[in-house]
């Protein structure tokens, strides 16, 4: 038995498409290993903005033999005919026979068929499964006729110690891969899921999307505590931070005065729809004058910078609003 570990790299995947991805992910590849016959463990997969992951525990490293029947024709067919099914059967060392149904007897052959390497399944299975995944949105990148929802950048594919030799969308697999686009962009290899988990942790990435959820959820609430306010309830919006971000980042940003007296729905609106900020409030349930953006990144000066400039682009936002308010 192997672990099988995959990872597909790319550019910026929707939030929207990355939880329905997985699910597709774990079906297709448990497919793939169902219909070859080889017995496989639990599946998990996971999502980033960046990566869609998959391990599987437990995968037979190869497939079990198998005692083959095929059926020829008929008994008394020309000999042409039976020539032609015997050169079907290929450098199989077979055995024939007959069998008789309501139809007649029929030349019967009987073979075994050696089992397969899981390594060269997947290899050879792997790339119609990319190719088929059924993303809502995909294209193509470059001359390549492949599709992917984003221009990929790499794979990674392990069986056990193997690693997979494939391409897809004029990719080659490896066993390598990247962290954080900005923080960690240097390229490492992995050796399995939990060498893979812990690197890329290292990396500034959260692999876990209910870990990123939780985090957001726990510093964003810190956050407001520091001003005695509370975050305004919306768990929709924090599943779709978590698919934005991989290192979340909370940062606490101000509302200008003058734009308070806009009715709590502009203001709410405004900040959710567009520019995807958590609203806080007072224990009266009284919209407060600040915001929380999760940024993806450890800046230098605390997040200084990224807060001036998401108060500005909310300026902006908030001054157009009043605008069709009034």
């Amino acid at each position: 038995m192997a672990e099988f570990l995959l990872e597909i790299l790319s550019e910026e995947i929707p939030a929207r498409m990355q939880d329905r991805a997985r699910a597709d992910l774990a079906t297709m590849v448990s497919t793939v290993l169902d219909e070859a016959g080889l017995d496989h463990g639990d599946v998990s997969t996971f999502a980033t903005p960046r990566r869609l992951c998959l391990v599987m525990e437990n995968v037979a490293i190869e497939q079990a033999d198998r005692e083959i029947e095929r059926r020829g024709p008929r008994s008394d067919a020309p000999e042409k005919a039976r020539d032609g099914f015997l050169r079907s059967l290929g450098d199989v060392d077979y055995v024939l026979g007959e069998v008789e149904d309501k139809k007649g007897r029929f030349i019967l052959a009987r073979y075994t068929e050696k089992g397969r390497t899981t390594r060269h399944l997947l290899e050879e299975a792997l790339p119609g499964v990319l190719a088929g995944f059924p993303w809502p949105k995909s294209m193509r990148h470059g001359d390549d006729e492949a599709r992917w929802v984003r221009p990929l950048h790499g794979i990674l594919a392990r069986v056990g110690n193997d690693v997979l030799d494939m391409t897809f969308s004029g990719v080659q697999s490896g066993s390598a891969t990247r962290g954080h686009r900005f923080m960690a962009p240097t390229p490492f290899e992995v050796s399995g899921f939990a060498d893979y988990a812990a690197k890329l942790e290292q990396a500034r990435v959260v692999l876990d999307g209910a870990r990123r959820r939780e985090t957001i959820a726990r510093l964003a609430a810190d956050l407001a505590r520091g001003r005695n306010l509370r975050l305004r309830e919306d768990e929709a919006l924090l599943d779709e931070l978590k698919g934005i971000v991989e290192w979340p980042v909370p940062l606490l940003g101000r509302i200008d005065d003058g734009f308070m007296e806009l009715p709590e729905e502009v203001l709410v609106t405004s900040m959710r729809e567009h520019q995807r900020y958590l609203a806080l409030e007072d224990d009266a349930g009284k919209l407060a004058p600040f915001f929380i953006t999760v940024a993806n990144i450890e800046a230098p000066d605390g997040g200084k910078a990224i807060i001036e400039g998401n108060e500005r682009v909310l300026r902006a936002r908030l001054w157009d609003a009043k605008f069709f308010w009034d």
